[in-house]
């Protein structure tokens, strides 16, 4: 096709115009912060104003409707290395005088402000322009970006490159700030590119980010507290063979990555890459001001992952070759990175890993399993399995060979490996590629169970599923049940052990209860689990949904249609120079104090004085609790549940009076302290005579742990007081005939 050479003389008029439309818009934007001093006289702006004749008014208003969007300046894309000081000790002036803030205190309390209202770059400049016009006119409000940078003595940390999204070659900005392809083997080639056509990849400092989150953590890191729940990743067996006997402080990152959609006229998505740092205990692990941003790709395609992760990679493997270090309260921290492993969902994991799909050949990372096909769909039967284990020699054999056998026009296959990723220069194949278990059960297979039962029931039965599927159905759904619970936060080896006898059981007589249709890759991918929860931990901690979380919460960064990923990055930028405060971990206490002759304790006040008595315990030296803080979980009470209907109060204990240490299950009434020790009034359940293993049809060994772990109880009038301390976890409560199902929620602070 003929290419267009040059333009009229009306359009390049036309584009002339209009940047200088643009132009006369910065300015005025600008007139109140060119100098980096803030020398701002308000009169002379307040003079500019009222000197603009209508039609430039005008004028100036058509330009910020057609400008609205977001816009780089000059200071967007530096990469400077930003080795700021520690602690930033505020010697910044008041604001103006008398005001009983300072700059940088000011600066904070405002940012943080727009950051909760989602409130875009250029708005925010605009409002901080009216508060400096509001202020009395000596005052040091930055009204510029690069002033607000310079306030608290950093740069900005992400840097941006523009890709062709045909060929991935990097473009060429123009005069017009447009971006155009050069590569001649592209059919996009020398023209000006739309918006659609380009991928904007952004590349943030992994250093700066990890400082910030080390700095604010600094209590937790160093300091010996016994914070890990015994199923994390901590304690599982990679973990121990990633840290070296270096004199180094190890730091093991995370990596996940996932797509979300952000504009649906376009179609563009975004894929952010994530990093969270495992020497963090849960839940301040998962919190998202300790989750990195590593990089960020918005287009209309999907990521090649070489071209995305090209620099992130380069930067890890730099940190975990030569290290850094950090100067923290001025004491010097030498820092080595670790990777522990990658996790994401199956389609995200085919792309990034250069492997066929799930619904291909081949999809399985982790054996040399085939797959057939059925006539609709790619098979994984049990008993054609083939569970030779992949080698990561392997894997990258197969992805050369898979390379040079590929063509322009055909990329070649070699057991599911399509080519060589960069993400193998940081990680282990298959050791540290991770399921994650939010998208592979909880969003997968039992979203899969849920519609074939709903076929098996009439519609006027479906909310009554519990006691109208078939038992035949309700047995085998009952063993995936203990499969997933014993993986999620397994206490020991046996459990694991046992798990992996229940998922080939289950895996091998799916087709007996329902047809083969099921064995797909999704299933499959259940076998490998109980290995992957001995490398890295329980399920609960290697899942995703941290990660999605974030995802969720960057969509909200985004404003208009272009510059998505910068604009992400930007406010990520921003956050992490404003957010400062250390975290300290507060010591366990009860919270809100409630009288004893509060009406809410009418019910309960004799049963106390009763129980007070025998435990020889004097009432006017006991204050009392509706809530009890411990580490990061606060545990509730019926007294403070009952106006919010939830069960938040339900408890598992063990009585250290019983002989075998058997779980114990009560509702807790009201906490109290006592000489300085907390006890807990509770109210028992007691076992039932009823079982859930009467309802279903298993071997015996299944039904002594589906008991165990799934009892059916009746709450008493029997009522004790227990020391907090033999507390052990909430509990989650289903209602089953007339008794209730408790089961103990083991990680009480997982994030979903």
């Amino acid at each position: 096709m003929h290419k267009k050479q040059f333009y009229s003389r009306r359009v390049v008029n036309r584009r002339q115009r209009r940047l200088k439309k643009l132009e006369k818009q910065e300015n005025y934007l600008n007139s109140s912060s060119e100098n980096d001093n803030e020398d701002y006289n308000v009169n002379q702006h307040i003079y500019d104003i009222n000197s603009m004749t209508s039609n430039d008014l005008s004028a100036l208003h058509d330009d910020l409707n057609t400008y609205k969007n977001y816009h780089d300046d000059e200071h967007d894309n530096t990469n400077k290395l930003n080795d700021f000081q520690d602690t930033i000790f505020d010697h910044s002036p008041p604001l103006y005088d008398g005001c009983r803030f300072s700059t940088i205190k000011s600066v904070k309390m405002l940012i943080n402000f727009f950051c909760r209202i989602n409130l875009d770059k250029q708005n925010t400049i605009n409002l901080m322009k009216l508060i400096k016009l509001i202020l009395p006119i000596k005052n040091t409000l930055p009204t510029s970006w690069k002033c607000i940078m310079k306030l608290f003595g950093k740069t900005n940390f992400s840097s941006t490159m523009f890709f062709c999204s045909k060929c991935f070659n990097e473009c060429e900005k123009t005069r017009f700030n447009t971006k155009t392809c050069m590569n001649d083997n592209c059919y996009l080639s020398k023209r000006t590119l739309k918006t659609n056509e380009i991928v904007e990849v952004v590349n943030l400092d992994i250093r700066s980010q990890m400082k910030s989150i080390i700095t604010r953590n600094i209590n937790l890191l160093t300091q010996s507290y016994d914070l890990f729940p015994p199923s994390d990743v901590t304690s599982a067996s990679l973990y121990g063979t990633t840290i070296s006997n270096t004199k180094c402080n190890i730091i093991t990152i995370i990596i996940h990555t996932d797509g979300a959609p952000l504009v649906r006229s376009s179609k563009q998505s975004i894929w952010p890459c994530f990093a969270s740092i495992v020497e963090l205990p849960p839940p301040i692990r998962e919190h998202q001001t300790n989750i990195m941003l590593l990089a960020l790709w918005s287009a209309k395609v999907k990521p090649n992952v070489n071209v995305f992760l090209e620099r992130t990679i380069s930067d890890i493997k730099q940190l975990m070759t030569h290290g850094t270090s950090f100067y923290i309260n001025n004491i010097e921290y030498n820092i080595v990175v670790r990777t522990q492993f990658f996790v994401s969902d199956l389609p995200a994991k085919a792309l990034f890993l250069r492997t066929t799909n799930y619904n291909g050949y081949f999809a399985c990372n982790y054996c040399l399993t085939k797959g057939f096909w059925s006539g609709s769909s790619v098979l994984y039967p049990y008993d054609k399995n083939n569970l030779e284990l992949r080698t990561h020699s392997g894997f990258i054999a197969a992805a050369k060979s898979a390379e040079e056998k590929s063509t322009e026009k055909r990329v070649a296959n070699v057991e599911g490996v399509k080519g060589l990723s960069c993400l193998l220069k940081i990680i282990s194949y298959p050791q540290q590629i991770v399921l994650d278990y939010m998208h592979l059960v909880c969003l997968g297979h039992v979203q899969t169970l849920i519609k074939r039962w709903c076929q098996l029931i009439n519609k006027a039965d479906i909310m009554k599923m519990d006691t109208c599927l078939p038992t035949l159905h309700a047995s085998h759904w009952t063993i995936y049940c203990l499969f997933v619970k014993l993986l999620h936060a397994p206490q020991s080896l046996e459990e694991i052990d046992f798990a992996e006898k229940l998922i080939n059981y289950y895996c091998r007589t799916i087709v007996d209860v329902y047809d083969e249709s099921l064995e797909l890759f999704s299933l499959h991918a259940h076998l490998h689990l109980p290995g992957q929860v001995r490398l890295h931990g329980g399920l609960s901690t290697s899942s995703a949904f941290t990660f999605e979380s974030c995802i969720r919460y960057l969509k909200s960064k985004v404003h208009g249609t272009k510059h998505l990923a910068t604009q992400i990055a930007y406010w990520y930028d921003i956050e992490t120079i404003v957010k400062t405060t250390t975290f300290e971990l507060t010591a366990s206490c009860g919270v809100n104090e409630i009288n004893f002759f509060n009406e809410k304790m009418n019910h309960y006040r004799n049963i106390i004085v009763a129980l007070l008595r025998t435990h020889q315990q004097d009432l006017n030296q006991i204050i009392f609790y509706t809530r009890y803080k411990k580490c990061f979980l606060t545990f509730h009470t019926v007294l403070y549940d009952k106006p919010y209907k939830c069960r938040s109060y339900i408890v598992s204990y063990i009585n250290n009076s019983d002989d075998n240490d058997a779980l114990n299950y009560a509702n807790i009434i009201v906490f109290y302290k006592y000489h300085n020790d907390y006890f807990a009034l509770i109210q028992k359940y007691h076992f039932s005579r009823k079982k859930l293993s009467h309802y279903v049809e298993l071997p015996v060994e299944i039904c002594q742990k589906l008991d165990k772990l799934f009892p059916l109880l009746e709450l008493s009038d029997d009522y004790d007081i227990i020391p907090v301390a033999i507390v052990r976890h909430q509990c989650v409560m289903v209602e089953f005939e007339d008794v209730c199902c408790l089961s103990e929620l083991r990680i009480d602070s997982e994030h979903d």
